[in-house]
This record gives structure tokens, C-alpha cells and sequence, in this order.
């Protein structure tokens, strides 16, 4: 359609495959690299992504694949900073796990365990409602489309769409004028 797509993923695997797909498109790079690696680039302008983002202009952001819900809670917000600065213009379309539909993690039987193991690595972080862990997906914890809305006010967004329909929950977040 004539974009120019950057899209980065942190699993070398899931870069080969993304670049192979991205291929026939000239206009579209994969960048191996995280979430943590954008907020560098765009911070400081160093990283693996720094040469990507720099200096550019981004009509749209999509964090997809539930991988907001891989985002844990102290991070959201300056995550969501870090796009507002990137592209303070653009909507974002992110993708998360809801508290009502996501599968339960084994997280919320061994709670009490779980909390333990983490004081005794120093963890930042205690497990609290909503964490969860499936072997098929690590570690994550779900949203709901309330959290989603507050996040989007907090960072200089409104959600005009916080849903739960169809197979996974997502939100599209446009910044406030304001913001």
C-alpha cells in the first residue's frame, strides 16, 4: 500500500520469519530488537532501533500480538511516553490479554510460592491479581478495557475502542489534542 513499515521483534526465529514475509515489500524492515530497545532509541538515540526511528515520522503504531500484556505494569506508562514522543500524531493499536478471557495461568495456584521465589531473586515485583504464567506463553498479566482507558489518560491518549470482541482484546488509543 505503498507504507514504509519498521517492525522489530525480540526472538531472532520470529525476525527471520517476519523478514521473509516483509521480503517482497522494499519499503518494510524487521529489526531484531524489544520494547525496552525502542524506549533507548528513543530516549537516548541508541540501540538497535535508533537508525530506524530517528528522525522519523510514524502514521501509526501497532503493538500486536498481546504483547502489551508482556509489558509489566511500571512500564506501561513510560512505554506509552515513549510513543507519544515517537509519534505524537499517531493512533496506537495495541493487543493485550483481558482478565475476563484470557486463559488462567497456573500463577493463581501457587500465588503464595510464586511471591516467595520472587523476595528471594530481589524481583522488583510481587505477583498480584491478573499476573499469570502458561507454558505455552511465559510469564504476562491481563488488562481490562477499564486499565486500558486510565493508561490512555494518564500517557495524553483517550481509547476510543477498548474491546474484548472477537479472538483477542485490543485498544486503539489516538492522542488527545491537548496531550
Amino acid at each position: 500500500m505503498g507504507y514504509d513499515v519498521t517492525a522489530f521483534e525480540p526472538v531472532t526465529e520470529l525476525v527471520e520469519a517476519a523478514r521473509a514475509v516483509a521480503a517482497p515489500y522494499p519499503d518494510s524492515k524487521v529489526v531484531c530488537a524489544s520494547l525496552a530497545d525502542l524506549r533507548l532509541a528513543v530516549e537516548n538515540g541508541a540501540g538497535p532501533l535508533a537508525p530506524h526511528v530517528s528522525g522519523k515520522e510514524f502514521d501509526a503504531i501497532i503493538l500486536g500480538w498481546t504483547s502489551f500484556s508482556y509489558v509489566w505494569r511500571e512500564q506501561r506508562v513510560p512505554l506509552l511516553q515513549t510513543l507519544r514522543v515517537l509519534a505524537p500524531r499517531a493512533p496506537v493499536l495495541l493487543s493485550y490479554l483481558d482478565a475476563d478471557t484470557s486463559p488462567q495461568g497456573r500463577l493463581d495456584r501457587i500465588r503464595i510460592w510464586f511471591r516467595r521465589a520472587l523476595r528471594i531473586t530481589g524481583a522488583p515485583a510481587l505477583a498480584e491479581p491478573g499476573d499469570a504464567f502458561q507454558i505455552w506463553m511465559g510469564f504476562f498479566q491481563t488488562l481490562t478495557p477499564a486499565e486500558i482507558r486510565s493508561l490512555a489518560l494518564r500517557t495524553g491518549y483517550r481509547a476510543i475502542d477498548a474491546s474484548v470482541s472477537g479472538t483477542t482484546p485490543h485498544a486503539l488509543l489516538v492522542p488527545n489534542q491537548e496531550g
